[in-house]
């Protein structure tokens, strides 16, 4: 986590200076340690950040092996990962992944038919609310 890309919040103030427009990006300048500290504690506290020494497993010469655990509220999307090969201390080459992270089984089922079609979906989550309260109503109701 210490060479981890943060990129302080951009600050879009607009100020003119003899007659042009800068915008300022960043006014963190001496406090920016702190805010990537605060950051990384955050994340790791939220389990988002997993550091494991012994991640990487060497198959063979030159072939490698490494397992990544993502947290169950790892949003879906395209992830870009960069991995460095080191040599003697020193990077020798740097190789580009992609990775896709998409829900699975009866999440999917759900998200995909909530996006399809929102209206019958919208209507059975009333229907079922209306149901469920009903249901609870006549279980735990007073004689």
């Amino acid at each position: 986590v210490d060479h981890l890309r943060i990129n302080a919040p951009q600050e879009s103030r607009t100020v003119t200076r003899y007659g042009v427009r800068d915008v300022v990006v960043s006014r963190l300048g001496e406090d920016y340690l702190d805010y990537r500290r605060a950051v990384i504690r955050l994340r790791e506290a939220a389990a988002l950040y997993n550091t494991d020494p012994d991640g990487v497993e060497f198959v063979d010469r030159g072939l490698f092996r490494a397992e990544v655990k993502l947290p169950a509220v790892a949003p879906t999307g395209r992830y870009f990962a960069e991995v460095w090969l080191f040599q003697d201390g020193q990077p020798v080459s740097v190789s580009n992944l992609t990775l896709t992270v998409e829900k699975v089984g009866f999440e999917r089922d759900v998200f995909e038919f909530a996006h399809r079609r929102p209206w019958t979906y919208g209507l059975l989550c009333v229907l079922l609310a209306a149901f469920t309260g009903w249901a609870a109503s006549r279980l735990f109701r007073r004689q």
